[in-house]
């Protein structure tokens, strides 16, 4: 094979995935602001972009994992008679 083989240049692709790497880009922003009493307030702000969410509930899920196995076996380890331990 020739050295004829050009990879695509950047500015070969369509509009429509300009536009689409342009919103997945394009960061979402969040504020709050909790008051009760007189002297008492929260404020949190927050900036994250499409795959920074994706990131966060990937990160969530593997905890939720996570903890979910550790309550099995301690579970499991209370169910066991005291003393008595398996080879499992």
């Amino acid at each position: 094979m020739t050295g004829d083989f050009q990879p695509h240049d950047a500015e070969l692709r369509a509009p429509a995935d300009e536009q689409a790497l342009s919103i997945l880009g394009a960061p979402q922003r969040a504020a709050l602001r909790l008051r009760w009493g007189e002297r008492s307030e929260a404020n949190a702000e927050v900036e994250v972009t499409p795959a920074g969410l994706l990131s966060i509930g990937g990160l969530v899920g593997m905890i939720l994992l996570g903890s979910a196995v550790i309550v099995r076996a301690a579970g499991q380890a209370r169910a066991r008679p005291a003393g008595k331990m398996n080879a499992d």
